[in-house]
């Protein structure tokens, strides 16, 4: 036997118990390991699945038809800032302002707050979308939240009617009034009678305006909503992508058992340095 192969021997034998300490740490430890890549592979399988899960969103609609008002003058209204900010200030739906509701892309902020006046004005009139189809008006309203779409409708709706409905309220009211003067400033009788039928016309015309349900259009198809389901807004992740998660929670599962058995072996073997590590690590 050489000299060469003498000075090799302890190497390989210390080579041999390293390998054999290794596997007997990883034997003894093994359901900690396991416990580790299992959750790590579970875990990853959840966050795929969620991540890879459809958006299912909802929209409400619902179809009028103008009623002494016209189409375009009606869609204006709906869509203009001026009724939004009514809406958000006469209505409950504000502090019920579901975080579901916002854009994909802002939803994580969101979530942190809620959303500024500001900020619920550009929501909604993103979700809102106003159709005019032979001579009807086809309204809908998109959303993550299902009651929430539906009374968002409604809500214009009524608002729109309130709108239309004091606009014109306030103008009959001032006809009536100049035609009364008018009544009382004429002499001749003739002329009395005509504007006293015109003023029963008008007091006619502010009675329907303020019996109507919905003053300046009907209700053709009142809202009602539906499901739509879509893809992910995000890139989809496959499931190679857990892997190196399953490499990362083998790697410290492993880092954590060889830590576990160096302290036993330290407690065992050197009680000085052991009770130094506690001292440092503030453990009692």
């Amino acid at each position: 036997m050489s000299d060469e192969q003498i000075d090799q021997r302890p190497d390989r034998t210390q080579n041999e118990d390293s390998l054999l300490h290794f596997m007997v740490v990883l034997l003894k430890y093994k359901w900690l390991i396991v416990s580790f890549v299992a959750l790590a592979f579970v875990g990853s399988l959840q966050r795929i699945s969620l991540h890879n899960s459809p958006v299912v969103s909802y929209s409400s609609e619902c179809v009028i038809e103008p009623y002494g008002v016209s189409a375009d003058k009606l869609k204006a209204v709906m869509v203009s800032r001026n009724l939004t900010t009514q809406i958000l200030e006469k209505s409950t739906l504000t502090g019920d302002f579901p975080l579901e509701f916002a854009d994909e892309k802002n939803r994580n902020h969101a979530s942190a707050k809620p959303p500024t006046p500001a900020e619920l004005h550009r929501i909604i009139q993103g979700r809102l979308e106003i159709k005019s189809e032979n001579g009807m008006l086809n309204i809908s309203c998109r959303g993550g939240d299902k009651e929430f779409t539906r009374k968002l409708l409604n809500e214009y709706l009524s608002g729109t009617s309130e709108y239309l409905r004091a606009q014109e309220s306030s103008a009959v009211k001032d006809q009536i009034a100049f035609t009364q003067k008018k009544i009382a400033a004429a002499r001749n009788e003739q002329i009395k009678a005509r504007l006293a039928d015109q003023l029963v016309d008008l007091f006619d015309r502010e009675r329907r305006v303020h019996d109507s349900t919905y003053y300046g259009f009907r209700i053709i198809d009142p809202p009602s909503s539906a499901a739509l389901t879509k893809g992910s807004a995000l890139k989809p992740l496959s499931k190679w992508s857990m892997v190196p998660l399953m490499i990362a929670s083998f790697i410290v599962a492993l880092t954590l058992a060889f830590l576990i058995e160096y302290i036993k072996v330290l407690k065992t073997r050197n009680p000085e340095q052991f009770d130094t590590l506690k001292k440092y690590m503030k453990l009692r």
